[in-house]
């Protein structure tokens, strides 16, 4: 049903320099846009108006500037008390980013009139979303690509006015493509932007891309603009306007996704059937020009645009709407009938999304999560996970609002499974069953952790000096948060009580790896054997090459390759893995025999730099070591999903790895459904404590080292007790504690150890899947001669 019209004005305004200087640029305008359709002045003019006429509905924003001509981007809060930041789910509305789609400004403008007029004399279909909804609405975040269409230098133009031309101007040539600037800001999101349009030409004034990438992710000021309002509101739901330029994708509403390779259309977003049902609620209230409703289509395309952004990164339903007519005439109708017809179609669209969201008249099922210090009720900005809808390709965790401790999340009815974390706080793991009707609420109060001092010295492995780590990284294993800190200097710091995995960059030495668990104060200090090989005691050795390597299995095609942020490195051969099934290895030709790595329980690492592109879930790399000349492997680490960032690694070689020959690899797996970037390596390199004992025959260690292997296992794991000379006839007792310090398993004590290598059989069949500590005490007559724990990852 059509709402009712509210009387439309606009102010006609000298528009800004840039704005002038690139109507000047275009010559004599026949002005024919100009009459219909807004420009950035005049999106201003109306918005300031707005907010000094209903000053308790409407705040006006100033979100950023664009890249060129500084041209301020303008958006609106909108609510029945606009002032304060109430503790409501959030909404969105984005008017246009492309240039040439002028037609959703209209749209966005309208349904702000709509919502400040008919709302605030309180119409029943219209103050309802003002009072339980925060509303933004952004008209255009392109006003410099609004610039160029309005002036019609050239109405096809469809980026921003970011320049890569050689001499560092924007030349615009008309009709589509062909220009020497912009970025198109709807593949610029960070999310997958590796998959957007980067095709683009540097050296020449023209062939720029209409769908160019940018780049970098979110390199654009009018883009970054929209990510800071999702990081400070946490949208629930958002809505970009655009228009097709084909005949075939105008009228339809395009949900989170389904992604599409060649004709076939895989992997669904987790929540699939939610999304499926929004969409097609709302495309069903939007006539389109021949008065059959809009169409919804799930988003076939991977890569960087708004829709897949707010889904992937915060779990917002996310629609990208195509509105216009037939043709590209469509894209800018030139007359009002039309335009008003189309626009008044949307914005039953837009209020029945709203009402969906917050359940008036609409059922309205979903997730209203509110976390909360357990001893004073201050809400806390926490992390939630919903295992059910949560894709690998996505983030592993949502965020609440630190305002409200809030995170609002549509959801088809069922049960799910959430867990909820927070650095310095003991998490809870809950069952929530969302109901067919209403939002769903539920409140976690999460009691914090006691804290204790920890502080870490470094001391040289061959003469005791100090030493100051230049990268310190503790990773909390209670709630998966990643610690780092780059300043060199002693450590000390007050953290929460939990269990921790430490590693220690210092310079030039083999990295420090160490499970802490940190339930009281703790004063330690760890040795750190040299990297390199100055006395020949320590075995080192860099890789640059690509024939100290083999390839092993399925469509390989590992080739040296030059990238500006990793140097010199490996990757597949076309720097994307093929659509085909891959299952490659990129391993080392030479097998190493290390020694037992017995003085201060310094063993090596294996280390390198890496960045992967993958599809969560699907496809994978990983980490492997073989003892049999690669007849098997051991997965030591792994990775799936989009990567976030050129990491550097230290995959530590214990004792389970020394005194027998063993080789190490890089392999990638794909499902070929998707095509991947793989993975990316360089700066590989094979470090050893080259003060260990030579294990030759008849020779025994001289200290205790103990390590396990497989870890990860599943359901049996093997301890490895290096046992010196002076303990012969000692026994030793194993104790199997969780996270939480709880006794979860012995095992029957050893007597009569012998020196050498004592092996332990940890069976996991009866426990459930997690972290667990073997603490290993070796004692004779009564008295404790060495303990030790090794950390155990259970994997069913």
């Amino acid at each position: 049903m059509r709402q009712q019209d509210v009387p439309r004005t606009r102010a006609r305004l000298v528009p800004g320099l840039g704005l002038a200087l690139l109507a000047a640029l275009a010559g004599p305008a026949r002005a024919a846009l100009d009459d219909f359709y807004y420009n950035n002045a005049e999106i201003h003019a109306e918005l300031v108006a707005l907010a000094a006429q209903y000053p308790d509905f409407v705040r006006l924003d100033s979100l950023g500037f664009a890249y060129e001509t500084q041209q301020p981007i303008w958006g609106v809060k909108l609510s029945d008390n606009v002032t304060v930041e109430e503790d409501e789910p959030a909404f969105w509305v984005g008017g246009q980013v492309h240039a040439e789609e002028i037609l959703g400004v209209h749209v966005s403008m309208e349904f702000i009139r709509r919502l400040v007029v008919l709302g605030s004399q309180g119409h029943p279909s219209w103050a309802p979303l003002l009072e339980a909804l925060e509303i933004h609405v952004v008209p255009t975040y392109n006003p410099d690509g609004m610039g160029v269409v309005i002036s019609e230098l050239d109405i096809t133009y469809r980026k921003n006015l970011h320049s890569f031309a050689p001499d560092g101007h924007c030349h615009i040539a008309q009709g589509a493509g062909g220009d020497s600037c912009g970025v198109d800001l709807n593949r610029n999101y960070a999310c997958w932007w590796n998959h957007s349009d980067g095709l683009w030409s540097q050296d020449s004034d023209v062939e720029q891309f209409d769908y160019f990438r940018g780049p970098a992710p979110n390199s654009e000021p009018e883009v970054q603009a929209v990510v800071r309002q999702m990081e400070r509101e946490r949208f629930v739901a958002g809505v970009g306007y655009h228009s097709a330029r084909t005949s075939t994708n105008h009228e339809i509403v395009i949900f989170p996704w389904e992604w599409e390779e060649g004709n076939a259309y895989t992997n669904p977003a987790p929540d699939f059937n939610m999304c499926t049902a929004a969409a097609s609620g709302m495309a069903a209230v939007i006539d389109g020009f021949n008065y059959h409703p809009y169409r919804h289509v799930a988003g076939g395309g991977r890569v960087g645009n708004y829709h897949n952004f707010v889904y992937s990164q915060y779990g917002a339903l996310g629609f990208t709407i195509e509105i216009g007519t037939q043709g590209s005439v469509g894209m800018q109708p030139q007359n009002q009938s039309t335009i008003d017809f189309i626009v008044g179609e949307n914005i039953d669209g837009l209020n029945w999304l709203c009402r969906r969201i917050i359940g008036y008249e609409v059922a309205a099922p979903g997730l209203v999560a509110h976390v909360r210090d357990a001893a004073n009720q201050q809400p806390l900005a926490a992390r939630l996970r919903i295992a059910e809808v949560m894709h690998p390709d996505c983030v592993p965790w949502y965020r609440t609002d630190p305002r409200h401790g809030a995170y609002y999340r549509l959801l088809a009815p069922q049960v799910y499974n959430v867990s909820v974390r927070k650095h310095g706080y003991l998490g809870q793991d809950s069952q929530v069953a969302v109901g067919n009707s209403g939002p769903t609420g539920r409140d976690w109060s999460l009691q914090a952790l006691p804290r204790h001092t920890l502080s870490l010295a470094f001391r040289a492995l061959e003469n005791g000096t100090t030493l100051l780590p230049e990268r310190l990284e503790l990773r909390d294993l209670n709630s998966d948060t990643l610690l780092v800190w780059q300043q060199p200097g002693t450590f000390s710091a007050q953290l929460p009580q939990g269990a921790y995995e430490l590693t220690a960059w210092l310079p030039e030495r083999i990295p420090v790896h160490q499970s802490l668990l940190l339930d009281r104060a703790l004063e330690l200090s760890f040795p750190a054997a040299q990297r390199f090989n100055e006395n020949d005691t320590a075995f080192t050795q860099e890789f640059p090459e690509l024939n100290s390597f083999v390839q092993e299995g399925a469509n390989c095609g590992w080739n040296r390759a030059w990238g500006d942020s990793l140097g010199w490195q490996f990757q597949d051969a076309a720097g994307r893995w093929s659509a085909s099934n891959a299952d490659c290895r990129l391993a080392s030709a030479q097998s190493w025999l290390l020694d037992v790595p017995v003085r201060d329980a310094v063993p090596g690492a294996l280390e390198f730099v890496e960045f992967h592109e993958l599809e969560g879930g699907y496809d994978s790399a990983y980490v492997e070591l073989s003892r049999d000349d690669g007849l098997s492997w051991t997965v030591v680490r792994s990775w799936t999903g989009p990567g976030q960032r050129i990491t550097r690694h230290s995959v530590p070689l214990g004792v389970e790895w020394a005194g027998g020959a063993f080789r190490f690899a890089f392999r990638v797996k794909t499902n070929g459904l998707i095509e991947d970037a793989g993975l990316h390596l360089s700066d590989i390199r094979l470090s050893w404590n080259g003060n260990a004992a030579v294990l030759n025959p008849g020779m025994r260690p001289t200290e205790f080292a103990l390590g396990a292997f497989p870890n990860p296992f599943n359901p049996v794991a093997t301890l490895r007790l290096s046992v010196p000379t002076q303990a012969t006839g000692a026994s030793a007792r194993v104790v199997l504690f969780d996270l939480a310090g709880r006794e979860v398993a012995r095992l029957a004590p050893r007597g009569g150890l012998g020196a050498g290598v004592t092996d332990f059989s940890v069976d996991g069949s009866a426990l459930a899947s997690g972290l667990y500590f073997a603490q290993v005490t070796v004692e004779r007559g009564g008295d404790t001669l060495w303990q030790g724990v090794q950390r155990l990852t259970l994997l069913k």
